[in-house]
């Protein structure tokens, strides 16, 4: 027959050792909970420092890459300068020779327009020496009438052939000085196209970069009221373990 005092001593024990054991549970819970706060929040900490790395990247970056852009522009800007300073001095240089060739060809017509007017004067000179000499000749020998003067024409007509040879050589020389004019202009005009800068290709723009959100939310501290309920009703149960243990011992006692 089992001893009343032993039963309750086992039994206020096993309500000692559940109390303890509920406590005991409830704290490690608790200190499970904590512990798996502090990691999503050393995570979430993580994350930040991450995202806010990658935006100070993104943002030297685009430092970066504007001040490339600037430099193109910068260096467009002066190749389109030299460009354009280097043309502007062929131009000069194309129509200063222009100007000497214009000035070469009419310097030659004008040669040639002097030459011209020496032979007619000369032969204009010798008809009318050659017309005196034959009225002269005439006075000496008292010849007159027609034979006369067709003799004294003979010398104009000459003059005249002479003069309508050169007037002719002469306007097949403006002809050709004119053709000549007009293919300095047309040489000149084709350097010039040839040499006009061509457009330069245009910069691209950056691309713009993404802006990251460095903000992560951080997570909730968890609640440790489950834990206290759950500790303290294991306190409740265990003291009603040891209570119902007491009161068997006492009912049961051999006074």
């Amino acid at each position: 027959m089992c001893n009343p005092g032993v039963a309750a001593g086992v039994s206020i024990a096993s309500g000692v050792l559940g109390t303890a054991t509920s406590i005991a549970g409830a704290g490690a819970a608790a200190d499970q909970a904590e512990q798996q706060y502090q990691a999503q929040v050393a995570q979430a900490q993580a994350e930040q420092e991450r995202l806010v790395r990658q935006q100070q990247y993104y943002d030297a970056l685009g430092i970066h890459r504007l001040t490339v852009y600037e430099q193109q522009v910068r260096y467009r800007n002066e190749m389109e300068a030299f460009q354009f300073a280097a043309f502007e001095q062929l131009v000069g240089s194309v129509q200063a020779s222009a100007q000497d060739q214009y000035a070469a060809v009419h310097e030659q017509l004008d040669q040639r327009y002097e030459a011209s007017m020496d032979s007619i004067r000369q032969a204009s000179r010798e008809a009318d020496l050659g017309a005196g000499f034959v009225r002269a000749a005439a006075g000496e020998t008292g010849t007159t009438g027609n034979s006369v003067r067709l003799a004294q024409q003979q010398h104009f007509v000459k003059a005249a052939r002479v003069g309508e040879i050169e007037y002719t050589n002469l306007d097949n020389a403006v002809r050709q000085s004119e053709r000549e004019l007009r293919g300095i202009q047309a040489n000149m005009q084709n350097v010039i196209n040839q040499a006009y800068p061509q457009p330069l290709a245009p910069i691209p723009l950056p691309e713009p970069l993404p802006y990251v959100l460095a903000t992560v939310p951080m997570p909730n501290a968890p609640s440790m009221a489950p834990y206290y309920i759950q500790a303290l009703g294991g306190v409740a149960s265990g003291m009603g373990t040891v209570a119902g243990g007491v009161a068997y011992g006492i009912e049961h006692a051999d006074w």
